[in-house]
């Protein structure tokens, strides 16, 4: 299943938005490093929400982007907490042993 079937966003619109979202280091095969689309919970607000790996592929860069995800530059982008903390998936553990 692609991301266009399960977000109902257009192929170009998810393209448009993954180029500004990916950084300018990583890959260039389209689509690589999404790790979440969510066309659905802000809806009525017409936002998007798109979430891509970062660095390693542990890190996230958050993104909201508004107009259904027609506008280019994002609403807002999150890429660390307010203590300077990366965000990580919950599975990763920064806890050194």
């Amino acid at each position: 299943m692609t991301w266009s079937s399960k977000t109902g966003l257009s192929v170009k619109t998810i393209e448009n938005l993954w180029h500004v979202a990916k950084s300018p280091n990583g890959a260039d095969d389209f689509g690589q490093g999404i790790e979440n689309i969510d066309a659905q919970t802000w809806r009525s607000r017409k936002q998007v929400l798109f979430v891509v790996w970062a660095g390693n592929g542990r890190c996230l860069d958050v993104f909201v982007f508004g107009n259904d995800g027609q506008n280019k530059n994002p609403a807002w982008r999150l890429s660390e907490l307010p203590d300077g903390d990366g965000i990580r998936h919950e599975q990763c553990s920064t806890t050194l042993i």
